[in-house]
């Protein structure tokens, strides 16, 4: 089942790879994919089964420098048969997108037409994982079809969410997301954890810096530096 949201795009602006944030590192050894499997994985691309496309996907994730032509392909099956895919398989998918750099509105209309499946139920480790993949891929993590999903999604989950905290706030700060209700309860649970001792300087003072550029009329965000720089010093030598 899709239930597709194309309004904010204009697909000249999206068949193209985009830059992605540095945090996207491959994590195993670069492979080889010489011209002819390459143009192998184009002509079967259309045949490719959910397992199948995240084999390919992995693939070209390791490779060196993936031909824009092979992404399309890949993309435009994956936006063709998402409603087959597990939610698990759908970030999966988008975080091997994110890992190759590339989206288009293809991925942007699988993404956008499972969010409700992906995220109704997440748990705060899929929750977390998603949003960064989003993010990190330049879609419109504010668009209704996904926001409006993601909304609640981080409200049900936000007790549980712990080193995950400063990544949810980098990737709305990226997206300049305004809505202060989920930035302030994002901030409140940091500061609660952090003075519990259950979240690390290094997250909190993150959590603190996206925050400040999404609130920075806010007094707490005055507060909660001198936090961190009283924290600071208390940990000098």
């Amino acid at each position: 089942r899709l239930n597709i949201s194309l309004m904010a795009l204009s697909s000249s602006r999206l068949l193209h790879p985009f830059r992605v944030s540095s945090r996207c590192l491959h994590v195993a050894k670069p492979i080889s994919l010489d011209p002819t499997e390459m143009m192998g994985v184009i002509s079967a691309a259309s045949r490719y089964t959910p397992d199948e496309l995240l084999q390919v996907l992995t693939r070209v994730a390791r490779h060196d420098s993936a031909q824009i032509s092979a992404c399309r392909v890949l993309a435009r099956r994956f936006g063709q048969s998402a409603g087959e895919y597990y939610p698990t398989q759908i970030v999966e998918a988008t975080r091997l997108f994110r890992s190759i750099g590339y989206a288009d509105a293809s991925v942007w209309a699988a993404v956008a037409g499972r969010a409700d499946d992906v995220l109704g139920t997440a748990s705060p480790k899929r929750l977390v994982q998603f949003l960064e993949y989003v993010g990190d891929l330049q879609l419109p993590l504010r668009d209704p079809s996904i926001w409006s999903v993601a909304r609640p999604s981080i409200l049900a989950v936000l007790p549980h969410i712990r080193g995950g905290l400063g990544t949810v706030m980098e990737t709305l700060a990226a997206h300049g997301c305004k809505d202060d209700y989920i930035i302030d309860a994002l901030m409140a649970q940091a500061r609660v954890l952090f003075r519990g001792g259950e979240l690390s300087l290094s997250i909190f003072a993150r959590v603190v810096e996206s925050y400040g550029s999404l609130r920075p009329e806010a007094d707490s965000f005055d507060k909660n530096r001198e936090v961190i720089r009283g924290e600071t010093l208390e940990l000098l030598p």
